[in-house]
């Protein structure tokens, strides 16, 4: 198992906080992409860029600690377990989805999607980027400012949920931009992404729930 430290820096507690708000202004940059007037090939292409960089703030700021992209559990050590891990909290989250689904609309019936290898490569880019930033760094380097590691997984749902908020907000102008049964699912999202890394100390378990998790509310329509 690749080695943690047993504790983190202020600054680095501070950086995970900072790092957030880079991500929260790229993601209302994002979402002032899919409100303007640009052609509608460039508004998609966006939708590939924002996680790539999302990802490269997250690169600058592993350089300026000197640390390596396995201190955020990006290697191949206890992948098996991590994976193992990652199939079995994919189950217990889309049993989960589709407890939400029944519980709070009128379903009458499932229909079957469909995916594609673009929608593949999307997902991909923005499980990546999620994971690498919210279990894999902020979750870790919180503990910091905040000795409680159960505290320090809260306080990076919440900062999980109020990322989606942004993108949302902007197509809608609503300030309910994210139901509760939404945010129920974020935040069930992010207790198993967080659960499957803590479980191996790799991430790519993680990565693979989230991606499938995501493919899979694309595939199975409830209506």
């Amino acid at each position: 198992m690749i080695a943690q430290p047993k504790t983190y820096t202020k600054k680095q507690a501070v950086s995970a906080l900072f790092l957030f708000l880079i991500v929260f202004f790229l993601a209302f940059s994002q979402g002032l992409f899919v409100m303007s007037d640009l052609p509608i090939s460039l508004i998609r292409s966006s939708n590939y860029l924002f996680p790539i960089l999302d990802i490269a703030a997250l690169i600058i700021f592993l350089g300026v600690f000197k640390e390596k992209a396995e201190s955020i559990g990006i290697h191949l050590k206890n992948l098996k377990q991590s994976m193992l891990w990652g199939f079995l909290f994919l189950g217990v989250q889309l049993i989960f989805y589709a407890s939400i689904s029944y519980l709070f609309n009128d379903v009458s019936k499932v229909m079957l999607g469909s995916i594609n290898l673009p929608m593949v490569i999307l997902f991909f880019n923005s499980a990546l980027a999620e994971e690498m930033i919210y279990r894999g760094y902020i979750e870790t380097r919180l503990q910091g400012l905040v000795q409680n590691r159960h505290l320090c997984s809260i306080i990076t749902a919440i900062l999980f949920v109020l990322i989606h908020y942004p993108l949302k907000w902007m197509s809608g102008q609503q300030l309910n931009a994210l139901s509760f049964p939404h945010i129920l699912l974020l935040l069930s999202l992010h207790v198993t992404c967080s659960l499957t890394y803590k479980k191996s100390n790799c991430l790519w378990g993680a990565v693979c729930l989230h991606l499938l998790y995501n493919l899979g509310n694309s595939l199975i329509i409830f209506i």
